[in-house]
């Protein structure tokens, strides 16, 4: 019987088909190391969504201004999302899709291509290293860095181990150094943060197609990464989504009449009637991006794209909850703590899914009500922008 094209493949041809991966990414990353001779390579792992992601970006940008240049891989579950954060990294040459399964034969054959492995996610982990004495001896600025993430690690060793489970911890004890998210690396490195700016290639497309000017509209989001998704039942919202953003942007609407508000998002986002626009899984990342640059400001709870819009220079208005802002925040955001309790990220498994308090709805976010939420934003952002509105209004007038 002749097999129906449409039948999906079978578990032969999906193993044939990874090994067929497998070698050509092993004879990939060989032959390159046979054509650079002795150059120094480093395999980088980058795990989460596009905010864990963008963090460890500007950590392998940092290091690489500090200490020199090296080429690069991104170990990591999407390569291209990887592939676009890094592409204005030097050094960066691709991102290899990684298989989960760091210890398995192929994956131990492929590392060993490298001269040394860094784990970077909140903090940063050497798993191997190969470094020849010759490159040591050129190159001391970035064997001190390295040692220093060793010696800082040994002070850390559960909550590495244990990541992500810890990492309630490693906020604390980041916080307690005086660090944050995105520079506690640079702390483990020694080596200083060059700034919350990133550059990011974007597309105006999305911004085109909507017909509005640059500073005309604010962006809005209320979802979360499909990393966190996982740890949900259908249906079910993550704890640190703010539930009222519609009543926010309803109340901003009336204070502001000539901004329009464009909703971003993925599968996550849960659409607001409030919005003029629904870009929910209706942009590339690139036209995100684009759309993120030229708002007037970005509405969210914690997410990957608080990450994307500060690094592209736009100011963000942040709703906090279980995640704490000391540790997520940037200086440049209005940061709006809750009302009661929060900051109890990993303090249980479940956190994302339930309220460890054991309330139905997490107050730390269902107590924080739109009008508190949009006097904030009134007050400490869109007076600014409102003064700037009438002003370009006179102008244009005379």
């Amino acid at each position: 019987m002749t097999k129906n094209s449409t039948s999906p493949p079978s578990r032969f041809e999906k193993n044939l088909a990874r090994l067929k991966y497998k070698v050509g990414t092993h004879r990939q990353i060989k032959a390159l190391r046979e054509k650079h001779g002795a150059s120094f390579m480093l395999a980088i792992w980058a795990t989460g969504g596009v905010g864990d992601h963008l963090l460890t970006a500007r950590f392998i940008r940092d290091l690489q201004a500090q200490s020199g240049p090296f080429t690069f891989d991104v170990f990591t579950f999407k390569p291209a999302l990887s592939n676009w954060l890094f592409s204005n990294v030097p050094g960066f040459r691709t991102s290899i899709k990684a298989d989960g399964r760091r210890t398995g034969k192929f994956m131990t054959r492929v590392l060993k291509l490298y001269d040394l492995e860094l784990y970077v996610c909140g903090f940063a982990s050497v798993r191997q290293q190969r470094i020849t004495d010759a490159f040591v001896h050129m190159n001391e600025k970035f064997k001190s860095a390295i040692d220093s993430i060793k010696a800082q690690a040994k002070n850390i060793p559960q909550i590495i181990n244990n990541h992500p489970a810890l990492d309630g911890y490693l906020s604390q004890y980041s916080v307690l150094k005086g660090y944050r998210r995105q520079n506690f690396t640079h702390h483990m490195a020694g080596i200083p943060y060059g700034g919350d700016a990133f550059d990011l290639d974007t597309s105006l497309t999305g911004l085109n197609r909507l017909e509005l000017a640059p500073q005309s509209y604010v962006t809005v989001h209320n979802g979360y990464d499909d990393d966190a998704a996982r740890h949900l039942e259908p249906g079910q919202v993550a704890t640190k989504v703010y539930p009222f953003f519609g009543e926010v942007v309803d109340i901003l609407k009336r204070h502001y009449p000539y901004l329009k508000f464009v909703q971003l998002g993925v599968s996550s986002s849960t659409p607001l009637q409030q919005a003029d626009f629904n870009l929910i899984n209706k942009t590339t990342v690139q036209e995100a991006a684009g759309i993120l640059a030229n708002a007037a400001f970005h509405l969210d709870n914690e997410s990957g794209l608080v990450h994307m819009a500060t690094a592209l220079g736009t100011r963000c208005a942040v709703v906090f909850g279980p995640t704490p802002s000391n540790y997520f925040g940037y200086d440049s955001n209005l940061n709006i703590d809750p009302p009661v309790c929060g900051g109890c990220f990993w303090m249980e498994e479940t956190w994302m899914s339930s309220c460890v308090l054991g309330e139905q709805k997490a107050p730390c976010m269902f107590r924080q009500t739109p009008e508190m939420v949009a006097e904030s934003i009134i007050r400490h952002i869109t007076e600014p922008l409102n003064l700037a509105h009438q002003s370009r209004r006179s102008t244009a007038s005379s």
